[in-house]
């Protein structure tokens, strides 16, 4: 398993799709980004990410984490979602994780994905 972060202000080049929604610090859409580490690292991907007004330090995560997962309600402006284990293909996911970013055009996002090389084992 491999876990990236990638971290930037949503814009969108092209207004009328989502293909072309991308992270202000990357020259390529999140699309194609997302695609190309799938292909060297694994296609089976978790996400979790956050959406805030402002870049969150990636040392606060795993606090801005456990405030989701405990439902602790702070001030500070902060979605968070996860996403589990989609296999990940040219074109995305059959979860539609670009078409729910394209929804904050302009916010902050943190996406943390884990990606791995084949599905997790679950008990039964």
């Amino acid at each position: 398993m491999i876990k990236k972060i990638y971290q930037g202000k949503l814009i969108k080049v092209n207004k009328s799709s989502n293909a072309d929604l991308r992270l202000d610090k990357y020259k390529k859409p999140l699309n194609e980004v997302i695609n190309r580490d799938s292909k060297d690292f694994g296609n089976y991907i978790v996400v979790k990410y956050w959406i805030s007004d402002e870049k969150l330090p990636e040392s606060e995560l795993d606090e801005k984490f456990m405030d989701a997962y405990y439902n602790i309600e702070k001030n500070d402006n902060v979605l968070y979602f996860e996403i589990s284990e989609y296999p990940w293909e040219d074109k995305g996911c059959r979860h539609d994780l670009i078409g729910e970013l394209s929804n904050y055009i302009g916010k902050y996002c943190t996406l943390e994905i884990e990606f791995l090389k084949e599905p997790q084992k679950r008990d039964k």
